[in-house]
């Protein structure tokens, strides 16, 4: 009788087993998907045909793993400001220059819709808000959001400067992106079109707080 037990739990490990690889695997086809959508691939590109769906799917797939275990490369955990003396020196550090320029001309904006696809001057999405404010000051960044990002270099939250890029993440995937306006070293505020229009949010914000990704600087 024993041995029929065991052998009956055996069976039963080895199909839930079998179900969480399926479910894991369909999960990151799904996550897959909508990152090939969202990085402007067609549909058919992002399922592919018979003979091609494995290779297609696969590469995405790796992609999307690189991105959650992804880390920046900044000196947030070994280089916060220490003493007060650190953050006004920061703070100082940060004022003036070209990104103040860009903030105030952001400003214009502030109350603007949402609109997906949106590249101003009426309306805009992240990206096309980012891409609208940039081009007037003579910088040509790319499309999404993820791409304008990677295009600056990268720098901790403690060295930010207004006009910086921030963008922040779920899923391995960088979904949105805004324009430091304000930072006191630690925290910081940003300009950007959310789902309510182009307002200005704190990084310490409950919702922002949980998916900050990174920053970089493109000026």
């Amino acid at each position: 009788m024993r041995p029929i037990i065991l052998l009956l739990s055996l069976s039963v490990a080895i199909c839930s087993c079998s179900a969480l690889r399926q479910a894991n695997s369909a999960a990151w086809d799904r996550t897959a998907q909508m990152h090939a959508s969202q990085r402007g691939y067609d549909s058919e590109i992002a399922q592919g045909t018979p003979s091609s769906t494995y290779h297609q799917t696969e590469g995405l797939k790796r992609k999307v793993r690189e991105k959650v275990n992804a880390t920046v490369d900044t000196p947030d955990r070994i280089d916060q400001p220490k003493t007060p003396r650190d953050i006004r020196k920061r703070e100082r550090a940060a004022r003036g220059g070209e990104g103040d320029q860009i903030v105030n001309y952001a400003s214009n904006y502030l109350g603007r819709p949402y609109c997906w696809g949106g590249t101003g001057p009426n309306s805009f999405d992240c990206s096309g808000f980012v891409l609208y404010v940039y081009k007037h000051f003579g910088y040509d960044l790319p499309r999404v959001a993820g791409d304008q990002f990677n295009s600056g270099k990268k720098v901790g939250v403690h060295h930010l400067k207004p006009g910086d890029l921030v963008v922040f993440a779920r899923g391995g995937y960088i979904f949105h992106v805004g324009i430091v306006t304000e930072t006191d070293g630690n925290t910081f505020s940003f300009i950007h079109a959310s789902s309510s229009g182009v307002m200005i949010n704190r990084s310490d914000d409950s919702y922002w707080s949980r998916y900050y990704y990174g920053a970089s600087r493109v000026i």
